[in-house]
């Protein structure tokens, strides 16, 4: 049994088996993504962090940059193949991740292990119900977690175990994180996140990097919002719509700007992603007081 299990076997025909009997459930699956698409999950947590609660917000960024950096690093060190380039007989059902490249294409596709949609989902929705500690809540983001993560095995892009790695490595984040906050005060939490991911620095890939860049971004804007700016919550529902519709309109403009052609080397590329962030949950805020948000 456990040679079965290591050898690929159970991985590979669960997956067959569940496309070959919820075919209906294939227009569900397709659009379950999104619900932990980096737009979707960035925009979720600034939301949360500029209008209702700024410890939360913190909790919810940092357990996802450090999941998506974690998950990242994996994927580089194992480089495993995904599902239906290792079997003809699993189909792939996703939209390619890189659409002008064949789906074959290892390098434009991306890895497998671990599931990085997986993994978000868990440190983020995982993060929020650790947080409000609300049955309700938990219930919630326990489904949403469930459905995503077996949208990716019945799509044919992740195995299982890529999902359970996912799983694990998301609740990782999340304990991790909601131990350096709940135990430390300032800039200690980041600072000891940043020591636990500087071999990273040197194991991983360009994905790493980016994501490590994510993580300063949130990181240095955090620390510069609570010694400079400390802004308070919206006194009134004017001032909380204000502030995430203004917030929302900022963070298009900045993905916009550094979308730009000039930014396509991979130096300014960091650097964008490093300013965005810090620019939304750092200077952004100072505003607040200063224009009635």
């Amino acid at each position: 049994m456990l040679s079965y299990l290591l050898s690929g076997g159970f991985d590979e025909n669960f997956i067959i088996f569940i496309q070959s009997n919820f075919m209906f459930l294939e227009s569900f699956f397709k659009q379950v993504g999104i619900l932990v698409g980096t737009d979707l999950v960035i925009v979720l947590t600034l939301v949360i962090f500029w209008a209702f609660d700024k410890q939360l917000g913190k909790v919810m960024a940092m357990s996802y940059a450090i999941c998506s950096a974690l998950t990242q690093l994996i994927k580089h060190t194992f480089l495993r193949k995904r599902p239906y380039m290792t079997n003809s007989q699993i189909k792939c059902l996703q939209h390619p991740k890189t659409p002008s490249q064949s789906i074959y294409n290892l390098k434009a596709q991306g890895y497998s292990f671990p599931s990085g949609h997986t993994s978000s989902a868990t440190a983020v929705y995982g993060s929020l119900a650790n947080y409000l500690r609300n049955r309700y809540v938990t219930i919630v983001c326990v489904a949403i977690i469930a459905v995503v993560a077996f949208s990716r095995i019945f799509l044919g892009v992740h195995f299982p175990s890529d999902v359970l790695a996912g799983l694990i490595v998301g609740l990782v984040s999340v304990f991790l994180v909601s131990f350096l906050f709940n135990r430390f005060d300032s800039f200690w939490p980041y600072l000891i996140l940043f020591i636990f991911m500087i071999p990273g620095m040197f194991l991983g890939g360009s994905g790493f990097h980016a994501k490590m860049s994510l993580f300063l971004g949130f990181s240095v804007g955090f620390i510069f919002e609570e010694n400079f700016v400390n802004f308070e919550k919206p006194k009134n529902i004017k001032e909380t719509l204000l502030r995430c519709i203004l917030g929302i309109v900022l963070f298009l403009v900045l993905n916009f700007v550094f979308s730009m052609e000039f930014f396509d080397l991979r130096i300014l590329k960091l650097i964008s992603i490093f300013l965005t962030y810090f620019i939304l949950v750092g200077i952004y805020p100072m505003l607040f007081g200063r224009i009635n948000l």
